[in-house]
Parts: structure tokens; C-alpha cells; sequence
């Protein structure tokens, strides 16, 4: 097997923790589409900060 580097996730805007990915032990390269950059992590996270962690059932 070959070895892995860096990690890229999909959906990362979508996602209620985003942040689980950096418990994966690798670097994240890219989100997205997009590089892995500070500003990147910051908008995914903010994103993700605001979104309510679960449905609200009425």
C-alpha cells in the first residue's frame, strides 16, 4: 500500500462538524475544491457555528 499524505474532504460546508476531519491524524489539503488554507478552515467553521446541530422536529 501506498502511503497518504494529505487528506481531502467534500462537503465540508454541508457538514454539521467539520472539524472531525483534523481528528483523522493527516494534513487536510483541501476542502471543497478549495486549498486547506487558515481563511478556508475559518469559513467552514463559522458556516458550521451557526448551523443548529440537529433538525428541530414540529
Amino acid at each position: 500500500m501506498g502511503k497518504v499524505d494529505a487528506v481531502a474532504g467534500q462537503r465540508a460546508w454541508q457538514a454539521a462538524r467539520p472539524g472531525t476531519l483534523l481528528d483523522l491524524g493527516l494534513p487536510v489539503g483541501w476542502l471543497d475544491g478549495l486549498p486547506a488554507t487558515p481563511t478556508v478552515w475559518a469559513c467552514v467553521l463559522d458556516e458550521a457555528r451557526t448551523k443548529p446541530a440537529f433538525a428541530v422536529l414540529r
